[in-house]
């Protein structure tokens, strides 16, 4: 099984993922670097870059030790043409080196590595467990597996709104201030004694009489205006749902000591 250790924008962090992952236990041939034409080049036209270690270090500037070498020319090595110019396998969801694509293309180097990355071990870890009351030989291998949820969110339609405009009717009443006019009659009493001709006839006066009246027109105006849109609301949600994983089921037959020793 391949998968990616990391993507290093130098090669003395991808030198310093090299060495460690040795020293667990991988071997030369299942690390493998990927990066451009341009970044391979510059790496391998570098033989004495100062890539050491606190152990292989030397007093003299850009040199290393024969250790130190040796394990840059395995470093070297492990490009074997892995351009990613040349690599034409990288269009497929299922390639590890899918989504590091953008890295590569930007100069950086990907650490791949061919292996389990759960199951490794040294060649000298049989060494170290080799104490008397610790058996080497015989040993099996059992991979315990467990389910994981993966959650994926989908936009879907829960409705619509439909906005549009209604003419309500309502009486207004408003206190509208006019004028009219009245008839004021005076009367006064004559006392200086004239007398009139004594001819009597019917007399009539006329006296228009005027009123303020309402007309009332009506003309629409703007009062408000509307603006309709959506805003993005975000919430967090509670998901559960059962997951399977698999665990040991030990038995013994007599007298045996069981060590559960969980990494």
């Amino acid at each position: 099984m391949k998968f990616v250790e990391g993507s290093y924008p130098t090669s003395q962090e991808a030198f310093a993922v090299v060495e460690r992952l040795q020293a667990e236990g991988y071997k030369k041939d299942a690390i493998r670097l990927v990066s451009n034409t341009t970044t391979k080049n510059t790496f391998m036209d570098q033989p004495d870059m100062d890539i050491t270690t606190d152990d292989n270090y030397t007093q003299t500037t850009n040199h290393r030790t024969d250790d130190d070498r040796s394990m840059w020319e395995k470093i070297k090595d492990a490009f074997s043409a892995e351009d990613y110019e040349e690599n034409n396998s990288i269009h497929s969801e299922d390639d590890v080196l899918y989504n590091y694509q953008d890295d590569i293309a930007n100069g950086n180097i990907v650490v791949v590595v061919d292996g389990d990355p759960y199951n490794k071990m040294m060649d000298n870890d049989i060494d170290t467990l080799n104490t008397p009351n610790t058996m080497t030989n015989d040993e099996e291998t059992i991979k315990l597996q467990e389910e994981r949820l993966d959650v994926d969110t989908e936009k879907v339609q829960t409705g619509e709104v439909n906005v549009s405009k209604r003419v309500i009717e309502e009486t207004k009443t408003i206190e509208v201030p006019v004028e009219h006019e009245e008839i004021v009659i005076k009367r006064h009493k004559v006392t200086d004694g004239s007398y009139s001709d004594g001819d009597m006839t019917d007399e009539e006066i006329v006296i228009p009489v005027s009123e303020e009246q309402i007309h009332v027109t009506k003309e629409p105006v703007v009062t408000e205006e509307v603006t309709i849109g959506k805003k993005i609301v975000e919430e967090t949600k509670h998901v559960s749902e059962t997951v399977r994983k698999e665990d040991l089921d030990v038995t013994t037959d007599g007298d045996i000591d069981v060590h559960d020793d969980k990494i």
